[in-house]
């Protein structure tokens, strides 16, 4: 096609092909979770990840690829991906579904799961397990600092953040 052609091919893309409604659905605190079905293209970039985390997404975790990671990166939005792809999605993904159960790094993932993640990666834990598992997370996460907190003396470094 032409470039003159590929604004009214994208636009039919976008609604007839990969069309959904989730973005409507991001609530505060509510954290993407996509599968692209082994796809090296890139459905997330800084543009609809920003409005994202404008209606409140507290971070995306992609079983794929994301692109603009520079512009992700200054505009502070927490993600998690597979890969950084290059490649948009046009005619290489078509939306399938949402609210359902995925596999996200061979892990699955049902909506309502809880999603805990920081720099060294992604945990999700069932909805019903997650009081379980955060009695015992703050367990460790109170004994870990103690210990923490002597060291940091010992070694004359005032306490900072991470010690809350």
């Amino acid at each position: 096609m032409t470039p003159e052609e590929h604004p009214d091919y994208r636009k039919w893309w976008e609604g007839e092909i990969f069309s959904s409604d989730f973005h409507n659905l991001i609530e505060d605190g509510d954290m993407l979770m996509m599968d692209q079905g082994g796809l090296n293209v890139a459905v997330m970039g800084s543009n609809n990840s920003f409005a994202y985390k404008n209606k409140g997404m507290r971070g995306m975790v992609i079983d794929g690829g994301i692109r603009d990671t520079d512009e992700v990166i200054l505009e502070r939005i927490p993600a998690w991906s597979r890969y950084i792809a290059v490649p948009m999605t046009h005619d290489r993904l078509e939306f399938s579904d949402m609210m359902n159960p995925i596999s996200v790094g061979g892990v699955q993932v049902n909506p309502g799961d809880v999603v805990v993640a920081d720099g060294d990666g992604v945990i999700v834990v069932p909805r019903a397990k997650a009081l379980e598992v955060a009695k015992y997370a703050r367990h460790e996460h109170v004994n870990d600092n103690v210990t923490r907190k002597r060291l940091y003396q010992e070694a004359g470094l005032p306490e900072d953040d991470s010690l809350e």
